[in-house]
């Protein structure tokens, strides 16, 4: 039987705080910055589709949920470090001051540190036995060829004009290879065949990208729970900054189609809610 998302959201939601609870739940100021990381009331969106996309493949979901819990302890670490003075400096991220504005630049570090080495301890110790290869999956994605790397282009753009396809090869790497590499280890999880869990990494690229576009349209708007307007205000490079609000909004749909399309071959009923949570993503107001 094909799970809705809400039942998926809520599997992964307890999974999740039983996790920090378990790993986090010590006084030591180490566990409390971590749990106080994971604990912001995020969208979920990386875990969400690691566990839409092994339902996609016939998967069981009790045997995502730590690979899941392991990739959003990924994301938070990425946005923990991105927030700290000498990156963004940020003070606000999901509504709540960021860690190192709540404890300090240095326990903010170690924090981010932690839960990249956690994350990956949590992987291998998944009962799935495709662990080596969601191992290599996952730090190919988010090492110096691919969130670092689009990270570190970000840095290095900001400030400068640049043109529509920088800004895609920033936010192929800054986004889109962790979104692609969450669907692809929804197919790892569930035993796919690796054209299946290629397209699947094709397809969360693709979608990454169009988050991105819609992350980029809603920076100037109220309650998405970051700091109004940063972007713009640090000089940052954004399809919004570089097109109009139309063209941004028809560039983020003709991605999604295109994403979608690499699915063809998967089962209609069991890809359903994974394609209409995509839908819900291009259509968010946070």
């Amino acid at each position: 039987m094909t799970a809705s998302f809400v039942d998926i959201k809520e599997q992964f939601d307890q999974h999740f705080h039983s996790f920090i609870k378990k790993r986090y739940g010590t006084k030591d100021p180490l566990s409390q910055a971590c749990s106080y990381a994971l604990e912001g009331e995020g969208k979920r969106v990386r875990p969400l589709l690691v566990l839409l996309s092994n339902q996609a493949c016939g998967g069981k979901i009790t045997e995502a949920l730590d690979v899941a819990v392991a990739v959003e302890m990924v994301h938070t670490y990425s946005l923990v470090h991105d927030d700290l003075p000498i990156c963004d400096n940020d003070d606000l991220r999901r509504g709540r001051p960021t860690v190192h504005i709540k404890f300090d630049p240095a326990t903010a570090l170690l924090c981010g540190d932690a839960l990249l080495s956690d994350a990956f301890t949590l992987l291998t110790n998944s009962p799935c036995p495709q662990a080596l290869a969601m191992v290599r999956e996952l730090s190919l994605a988010i090492g110096g060829k691919g969130m670092v790397l689009g990270q570190m282009m970000d840095l290095m753009a900001t400030g400068h004009a640049q043109e529509l396809t920088q800004l895609d090869m920033i936010h192929a790497h800054k986004t889109g290879k962790l979104i692609g590499s969450a669907c692809a280890l929804g197919g790892h999880a569930a035993k796919a065949s690796q054209e299946v869990i290629k397209h699947l990494r094709q397809f969360g690229e693709s979608i990454g990208l169009a988050f991105q576009i819609k992350d980029d349209l809603l920076d100037d708007e109220i309650g998405t729970g970051k700091s109004l307007g940063k972007d713009q205000k640090q000089g940052k490079l954004t399809y919004r900054g570089i097109m109009s609000r139309q063209k941004a909004e028809h560039k983020a749909r003709d991605l999604t189609a295109q994403a979608v399309d690499l699915l063809a071959s998967l089962d209609t009923g069991k890809k359903k809610p994974l394609l209409h949570f995509v839908e819900t993503l291009l259509q968010r107001k946070r």
